[in-house]
């Protein structure tokens, strides 16, 4: 095999001492040699399958061996498969590859493990096996900032000692090829499948090195933390997966998938090397026989074209994995939620920075903010035009990130919106992917840790290499830390000015890398702090009350999420919201962005891939009494007019939280047939969605829908209800007093305009309503503030007029008639409670295990208008005595719970 010349590691490989460390497989009668290196053991380039040129290129990889009586030479690195030349994004990487280093003879491997003071136990020592990144466009297993010497050396001080494997895998189009022809044959994913032979190579041969065959953790970063997740749902899960832990770092999933980047720069690469002259087809076995003629060099040269690194190529990330029906059965989005994925103990994180140095440092304003994202998110959000009643709005989102809250560091050019702009896109490809698939690893009774990385040696790097100020804790920051490398960044040139607080936290975090890779817990053996242990009282993000009983710990709201801040001054376990929470982690507002419950937020028949149907209501609006003679035509009861002046809805949390306001226009009714006919409506079309492990959580992050548009069944029963949250204590705003309780809606004798909702997403709840939903009624701020009774929808969204009023309390001088902003339902009370169901024993009922577990009221308690689903409605319904009482009765609240509506006997225990 070709040897890669790497300049970076010239001095290591020659530093070769003796004698050599050798080990000797004794089924296939092999001896490998290696070397000592920073007081490790070192075993480079050995190969995993065979070359992946000529015909076998774009195949799986085929397994290799050698002959018996072999001594292996693995002093020396093995090739890196084809890929640009040089260092690739300084100072992320400090790769320097050459042409005579590249070949498609590259599926080797490098092993590091503890030298020969190590005990080894009679089973072995626990295994990791790393993924590189790159985009799956470059990268290999000798990038200097992945050098494992420091994890394995301080592994073996903490006393949880591991061995090291770092792998390569074909790029580009070498490894992510597209083709009916390739999917005919199984030969997609050629990388994915390469990163699994290594597995599983490390599998049936690790106990020759000394490592242990039934704890192996894989963990990759960027594109190779996507290579992780992809490990997990590989085959659907029915295949038994070659390890037991992952950890997935700055990616876990992603969005262009099944968009169109991989397939045009397929075809483009064809058109480029005259495989396919006049046909645009790529799916022909001809097309892959002339591409498999080709020298690689060709090819390279074809594929480089391919690359632009803008935001509209999806920075540069075009050759990607496919949905081939074999390795990747389905969309990710669909194994998901459906469960059909490997079990394995997961850890995922990303940086605070994650995305600065990929987002376009000239953005200065919100007009560029839109600019940058609306040019990427058309590109991978398939749901825009597959579901458009989600109505997936930009502007809608940016509402939850003020640029007030985005203040440029001192010194910098940077701008807020550079700063908004990118946390926005950090959220979107970093974090809520992970917890998306954090949540779903959960549900299937796993343990999932979660992290922040918020520590940098790179920031004054960027600033001295790019005359760029304030870039943060970027991409592959953590790098240094859990590899234990931060001299590798003392390179000539760049600024190297590590702190104390640098020297421990690479000793701690990569003692914790290590401990997880042993244990499953990256705190074993660290619940007492220590002057050099890992990280303390790392607990997993999800808990159940007996793990609580475990770690003889106080509950700490369990059901809720908790990530792990590494480094910085808020280092430690924290809740994303809450009073337990800090500024520096609740201030990124990722419970509203990326709530726990995204599975509710999710249309559950988008993650089928198809779209259920749906039964048309039944229910007819309630007849009401005329209305007073004395009253003159057009002219509101006195009473009713007052109070259609008022704000019938709370604000938006029982916390005063302010109300976020919407810049956007509102999104059009998802139509909707006016028919009373029970018949179901005609199916729409089955359309498999695109990718949405991204694409679908910007909207999920904002959407708050109900999944069918009637809220109903099959049978017509209501699924989905709702809470309106109103104060029934003076309050002025406006000079208007905004009080409006239950007794208040009692008294109408028409419908009530429910207005004053200016909350975006609280209003997209109040446009899902249908006529005939029955909703709680909340007191909110009051004493006790909870559930004080039952109204029902008997008007549908319409505009809020009241938002033109400018004597109005809730008065917004941004509405326009042509594009109204805020809507309002009608309403008619039906209940009130004999006591109000205090929010206090609600909350109890949400914790983990409780029956209200989950609901909108407790996990989104910001908005004033939330869904609540039919066995949340019942739980209420019983705590409020209501249940048993109205068994009595033909109509009431026994027909509430049952989503019936019969307007004449809805008050009949009254």
């Amino acid at each position: 095999m070709k040897l890669l010349v790497l300049a970076a590691c010239a001095a290591a490989v020659t530093a070769i001492a003796t004698p050599k460390p050798r080990v000797h497989n004794v089924d296939g009668d092999i001896t490998y040699e290696g070397f000592t290196r920073n007081g490790v053991e070192v075993f480079l380039g050995i190969p995993y399958a065979q070359d992946t040129g000529g015909q076998n290129r774009f195949k799986p990889p085929q397994p290799f061996s050698f002959p018996p009586n072999s001594v292996v030479d693995a002093t020396k690195p093995g090739p890196a498969c084809p890929q640009p030349l040089g260092q690739w994004n300084a100072p992320l990487t400090l790769l320097n590859v050459t042409k005579e280093g590249i070949s498609e003879d590259c599926l080797n491997l490098n092993i590091v493990r503890p030298g020969e003071d190590t005990m080894y136990p009679p089973n072995g020592l626990p295994v990791m096996v790393w993924i590189h990144g790159g985009s799956f466009w470059v990268g290999s297993n000798m990038e200097p900032t992945h050098e494992p010497d420091g994890l394995v050396r301080n592994s073996v001080d903490e006393g949880t000692p591991i061995i090291h494997v770092a792998i390569n895998y074909r790029l580009g189009l070498f490894g992510f090829a597209q083709s009916g022809a390739l999917r005919q044959e199984r030969s997609e994913n050629a990388g994915l499948r390469d990163q699994r032979a290594a597995i599983e190579w490390v599998r049936d041969n690790i106990y020759h090195f000394g490592g242990n065959r039934d704890r192996i953790t894989i963990h990759g970063q960027s594109s190779g933390g996507l290579a992780v997740g992809m490990q997990l749902l590989a085959y659907g899960g029915e295949k038994e997966l070659p390890f037991q832990q992952g950890i997935c770092q700055s990616q876990a999933l992603e969005p262009g998938i099944t968009a169109n980047f991989t397939s045009d720069a397929m075809r483009l690469v064809i058109e480029k090397v005259n495989c396919n002259p006049g046909n645009s087809s790529t799916d022909s076995t001809e097309v892959i026989a002339c591409l498999r003629s080709k020298d690689m060099q060709t090819l390279y040269d074809a594929s480089a074209a391919t690359y632009v690194g803008d935001i509209a190529h999806n920075i540069g990330d075009v050759w990607l994995p496919s949905v081939d029906g074999d390795f990747l059965p389905d969309v990710p989005s669909k194994l998901i939620a459906e469960g059909r994925f490997g079990k394995a103990t997961y850890m995922f994180g990303w940086t605070q920075d994650d995305v600065n140095f990929f987002t376009n440092i000239s953005i200065s304003s919100e007009n560029d903010t839109l600019n940058f994202l609306t040019t990427y998110l058309p590109k991978v959000d398939p749901y825009a035009s597959i579901y458009p009643e989600a109505d997936w709005n930009i502007k809608e989102y940016l509402q939850l990130y003020s640029v007030k809250a985005f203040l440029p560091p001192p010194g910098t050019n940077l701008t807020g919106d550079f700063y908004r702009t990118a946390r926005v896109f950090r959220d979107i490809l970093m974090v809520c992917e992970p917890i998306l698939l954090a949540e779903a690893i959960h549900r299937k009774g796993q343990r999932v840790y979660m992290y922040n990385f918020n520590q940098t040696l790179l920031d004054p790097i960027i600033e001295s290499v790019y005359g760029i100020k304030g870039m943060g804790v970027v991409h592959t920051s953590e790098f240094a830390y859990i590899f234990g490398n931060l001299s590798h960044y003392n390179v000539s040139g760049y600024p190297f000015n590590p702190t104390e607080a640098d020297y421990t936290l690479a000793q701690r975090a990569s003692r914790s890398w290590a401990s997880f890779a042993h244990s499953g817990d990256p705190s074993h053996g660290n619940s007492v702090v220590t002057e050099h242990g890992g990280l303390q009282y790392w607990w997993p993000a999800f808990w159940r009350l007996e793990e609580f009983n475990q770690y003889k710990m106080k509950p700490r709201r369990p059901g809720h999420m908790y990530v792990y801040t590494i480094g910085g001054p808020s280092e430690g376990l924290w809740p994303l919201d809450g009073p337990e929470s800090i500024e520096p982690v609740s201030s990124q507002g990722l419970a509203e962005k990326a709530p726990h419950q995204l599975r509710t937020a999710i249309p559950p028949s988008a993650m089928a891939g198809t779209r259920r149907s749906t039964r048309q209501s039944a229910t007819t609006a309630p007849k009401y009494a005329e209305p007073d003679s004395s009253v003159s035509e057009g002219e509101a009861p006195k009473r009713t007019a007052k109070k259609a002046t008022r704000r019938k809805r709370a604000r938006d949390d029982d916390e005063n939280e302010n109300v976020v306001k919407d810049s956007s226009p509102p999104p059009k009714k998802a139509a909707r047939s006016k028919s009373k006919s029970t018949k179901p409506a005609p199916e729409p079309t089955t359309q498999t969605p695109s990718d949405t492990d991204i694409a679908a959580a910007p909207r999920a992050l904002s959407s708050l829908e109900p999944s069918s548009p009637s809220n109903r069944d099959a049978s017509g029963a209501q699924e989905i209800y709702w809470l309106l949250k109103a104060e029934p204590l003076p309050r002025y705003e406006n000079g208007v007093n905004v009080a409006f309780s239950i007794s208040d809606l009692a008294a109408c004798t028409r419908p009530e305009p429910w207005t004053g909702v200016r909350n975006p997403l609280a209003c997209k709840n109040m446009r899902a309503m249908r006529a005939g939903d029955l909703g709680f009624f909340y007191h909110s701020n009051a004493k006790p503030s909870g559930v004080a009774g039952i109204l029902r929808v008997v008007e549908e969204a319409k505009v809020d007029e009241t938002a033109f009023d400018e004597k109005a309390p809730y008065y917004d001088k941004k509405s326009d008639r042509e594009k109204p902003r805020w809507w309002c339902v009608g309403v008619e009370f039906v209940k009130e409670f004999a006591e109000v169901v205090d929010l206090a024993k609600i909350k109890k009922e949400a914790e983990r295990g409780g029956r209200l577990e989950g609901m909108q009221l407790v996990t989104n308690s910001r908005l004033s208008v939330s869904r609540v689903r039919r066995e949340e409605w019942e739980c209420i319904l019983e705590m409020a005595g209501d249940k048993g009482e109205s068994e009595k009765t033909d109509g009431g609240a026994e027909g509430v719970a049952n989503g019936g509506d019969k307007e004449e006997d809805a008050t009949a225990d009254e």
